[in-house]
């Protein structure tokens, strides 16, 4: 088959297009990379991927389309799987629709299209003072990586995802951002709106726990607080 241009993965096959940095470059290179080793595994296929690449951006016109339902519950590496296994389909679909003649490529609207920069490990960071939807949302976002995080006692405490809560286990009581209640299964933390769930946690220097195994050996203290630096 012709050879027409080529959208590049990393090499390790995840983190970005060279010519498309952040979301889009993340998103493409797993669909790319996944469905290429899916085709002819050991190698990445010389020849069309789904779209021509333009220069400095994904900008050129594309010969294919994959659209995925973000669930409530998703994390960033959720999503990305499901992507990258449709993306597999996709691909072999577009391979023989441009073996028979039977797809062209077509330009891509502007409209819409905002720029999404890679994550840094700052971006990462939980602000217990926002709600908890987007303290949610920011966790789900960057599992599993780079890594939701916060502090305990001046000390990084990564973060697994939470969960939404609609009320807490003690009638009355509310918690201030970051504010902690610890219960024999469970450990809640405050943020601007309603408390959320602490799932798996893992503090600097230690495996991965949940949240109660954490909290027992840490021994929390009345007043304590999470993203409080010392």
């Amino acid at each position: 088959m012709r050879r027409i241009i080529v959208l590049l993965a990393s090499g390790g096959f995840v983190g970005y297009i060279p010519v498309a940095s952040g979301t889009f470059g993340t998103l493409g290179g797993v669909v790319l990379a996944v469905g290429s080793q899916m085709l002819c595994p050991g190698r990445l296929l010389p020849s069309v991927w789904l779209g021509l690449a333009a220069l400095a951006k994904a900008s050129g016109p594309v010969f294919g389309i994959l659209t995925e339902t973000i669930r409530p519950t998703d994390t960033s590496g959720e999503l990305l799987d499901r992507l990258a296994a449709a993306g597999a389909g996709l691909l072999v679909a577009t391979l023989d629709g441009i073996a028979a003649g039977a797809l062209v490529a077509h330009p891509q609207s502007d409209e819409g299209v905002s720029h999404a920069p890679k994550l840094e490990v700052e971006d990462a960071r939980v602000s217990w003072a926002h709600p908890a939807l987007a303290v949610d949302r920011l966790v789900r976002a960057c599992t599993p990586a780079p890594g939701a995080w916060t502090t305990m006692r001046g000390e990084r405490l990564r973060l697994g995802p939470v969960t939404l809560v609609a009320e807490l286990p003690v009638s009355g009581l509310t918690l201030a951002p970051g504010g902690l209640l610890v219960t024999k299964n469970a450990v809640y933390a405050g943020t601007a709106t309603t408390a959320v769930r602490l799932g798996l946690v893992r503090p600097q220097g230690k495996k991965e726990m949940g949240a109660p195994d954490w909290a027992r050996g840490v021994r929390i203290q009345p007043g304590e607080r999470l993203g409080v630096d010392e």
